[in-house]
């Protein structure tokens, strides 16, 4: 595996050049499935954000403008590959890199944009992801589901979990967003506004992605205690759509809980949504409703009971 510098990257394919950049403590291993179907039509050049995955130095020590000395850092090695331009495809905090090779040098790296041209690459029997260059080696990408030879949007994460507790106890514990940091991985935080829910109200959560904590604002759009509550995204790039419903289990002290969670990306989101987030949203969706199983059980359904809720 070719090494440049502390970085290590792979180079592979032929045509107008892709750079693909991980997240932190990310590695480009996670593109192998996208490199595979790229490489038939793009150069792909994949590699670890210094101090992560494959690269060094480890452990590194992270300057105040660290995004800045990455993006010479990729620039540099797009040089010593006698790369002119690259379209850049960034999760996470490789995605803040892009920006800043774009501010050093405009005409190294091309904006994520709608393009009149069309490459499309087989993901899966039912998945395919479209990459388009316009006359001017723009880069936009997508993906999307083909049947028959139509298009659908690749379908919701519904995962559903039984717990113990009455509607109204197990409602007030998974609707409220003070609550989403005992059993949401990577949630460090949640409010939502004005003393009782309603809709229309925002819900703002604190995330860790990438090493970093994003605040992501939401708002309220479905409301009908102690059955069912939606929110949807209003702000970023990605902007999530999710839908709880709790139904009482005939017979018992115990309710199944569904959540069904959809993404809806805007700019790099758009690329993001289907490569990144619903993959990972996925597995993390299995541990989430594990935990909340866990907490709601080891309750005895009553883990609302010592603290307000959003309901």
């Amino acid at each position: 595996m070719p090494t440049f510098g502390t970085i290590q990257y792979d180079d592979s394919g032929r045509g107008d050049a892709v750079l693909l950049l991980p997240g932190w403590a990310g590695s480009a291993v996670e593109f192998g499935r996208l490199r595979a179907e790229l490489e038939d039509g793009f150069r792909v050049v994949s590699a670890d954000l210094p101090g992560s995955g494959r690269s060094g130095p480890q452990p590194r020590e992270y300057s105040a403008d660290f995004y800045a000395e990455d993006a010479r850092a990729f620039l540099a090695l797009l040089d010593e590959l006698g790369v002119g331009a690259a379209h850049p495809v960034g999760f996470s905090d490789g995605g803040e890199v892009a920006p800043g090779q774009r501010r050093r040098d405009p005409k190294r790296g091309h904006d994520l944009q709608p393009a009149p041209r069309s490459h499309r690459v087989r993901l899966g029997r039912r998945q395919v992801l479209v990459v388009a260059v316009d006359s001017e080696r723009r880069c936009s990408s997508s993906c999307c589901r083909v049947d028959r030879g139509r298009e659908f949007e690749m379908a919701a994460i519904v995962s559903t979990v039984e717990v113990a507790g009455t509607p109204d106890e197990v409602f007030a514990y998974v609707v409220d967003p003070d609550r989403f940091p005992e059993w949401q991985a990577g949630v460090l935080g949640g409010q939502l506004e004005g003393e009782t829910a309603e809709v229309g109200a925002k819900c703002t959560t604190t995330r860790r992605i990438g090493g970093r904590e994003r605040t992501v604002v939401s708002e309220l759009v479905r409301l009908d205690p102690p059955r069912a509550w939606g929110v949807r995204g209003i702000d970023g790039p990605i902007r999530a759509a999710v839908d709880v419903t709790v139904e009482p289990v005939p017979g018992r002290r115990a309710c199944k809980v569904r959540i069904d969670v959809d993404f809806e990306g805007h700019g790099i989101g758009k690329v993001l949504v289907p490569l990144l987030v619903r993959p990972q949203s996925r597995r993390e969706m299995r541990g989430n409703m594990t935990r909340l199983k866990q907490r709601l059980d080891a309750a005895g359904g009553s883990a609302s009971d010592d603290r307000g809720t959003a309901g």
